[in-house]
């Protein structure tokens, strides 16, 4: 009974033993599977995050900036819509390589593979915000000349408007006229110290510009050229006399608004009266016969062909060479 009892615990001592034994054996391939599945997850998503940046990286390396102010605000929220997508992505691209690290620290088989995905990523991302921070650059700098250029613009169409007065030789005719020119010059010459200020801002925001574009290798040129008064050097490059031997100044061209007379040819429908002569015949005798009487001294209308053909039928007796002078014994012809 005693050995029994002691063959029976050994039994059970085994089972539990093999049974902790397969269930470490499950826990572990559980836990196998479970690396496997996030490792092949890591490369799914590695692939498709760089894809992704590559393709958004040629996007942000256009140098189109717009050729005016409307289109380069497009341009710019166009850009801003990418940068907001590209805050999103960024969020999922750190819970990738957060993953393939901890695959890493977990002593993956592939390890190495999986650090060279994940350095690969990252260098594909920093290409992406370092050329999308310039594009944005870019855009704002060409926002900032192009509103330049339309304020310039205003500015000279302003000065254009005001000059016909302070040029004017209108001196009135009497004290009266004289007095009302005076007023209307004084208040003229108060626009002209207000807007002083302006053509200042512009001055300075121009010297701003300038060295922004230097800074930025950006030629204010790029965005509207237009010839200045006193000449070119060669290459489009224009620069100022060296002020005392030391700095250059760069010359900045404004733009100016031209007109220009363009003549567009198109075609049109028009309803025309046109006056013709209608042959009219007047009958210096009287006929009657086929249908048609004559009196005469009658005028009539009536085709050449008809006259001809009846003359020769009735008249002539069939010679073609006498129709013309038959016509002319019987009708008058105007």
């Amino acid at each position: 009974m005693l050995l029994l009892v002691v063959t029976v615990k050994g039994v059970m001592i085994m089972i539990v033993f093999v049974f902790q034994r397969v269930q470490a054996a499950s826990d572990a391939r559980r836990a196998n599977l479970d690396t496997a599945v996030r490792y092949y997850q890591f490369l799914v998503d590695t692939e498709q995050e760089e894809r992704w940046a590559a393709e958004k990286l040629e996007e942000v390396k256009v140098t189109s900036v717009g050729k005016d102010l409307d289109a380069g605000l497009k341009l710019l929220k166009k850009h801003e819509a990418l940068e907001a997508e590209m805050q999103g992505r960024w969020r999922r691209c750190e819970q990738i390589c957060g993953v393939g690290q901890d695959l890493v620290n977990q002593g993956h088989p592939a390890r190495g593979e999986i650090g060279a995905k994940i350095k690969s990523l990252m260098d594909r991302w920093k290409q992406l915000q370092d050329a999308a921070a310039i594009r944005r650059t870019r855009l704002e700098d060409a926002l900032e000349a192009q509103q330049y250029y339309a304020d310039a613009n205003e500015a000279e169409s302003w000065m254009k408007e005001k000059m016909p007065l302070v040029c004017s030789d209108d001196y009135g005719k009497d004290k009266a006229t004289a007095q009302a020119l005076l007023s209307r010059h004084n208040r003229l010459d108060q626009d002209i110290r207000a807007f002083n200020g302006e053509i200042k801002r512009l001055g300075e925001l121009a010297v701003l510009m300038t060295k922004a574009a230097s800074e930025h290798n950006i030629s204010p040129a790029k965005f509207l050229s237009l010839p200045v008064e006193n000449g070119s050097a060669e290459n489009g490059e224009q620069r100022a006399d060296v002020d005392d031997g030391e700095e250059e100044e760069e010359v900045v061209e404004v733009p100016r608004e031209v007109e220009v007379e363009e003549i567009v040819e198109r075609e049109m429908m028009q309803d025309v009266m046109e006056t013709r002569k209608i042959p009219q015949v007047r009958a210096m005798y009287p006929y009657k016969g086929q249908g048609m009487a004559v009196e005469k001294g009658e005028v009539g209308v009536m085709s050449y062909q008809s006259f001809v053909f009846a003359l020769y039928q009735f008249e002539c007796g069939g010679d073609i060479n006498q129709e013309l002078s038959c016509i002319q014994e019987s009708f008058i012809i105007f």
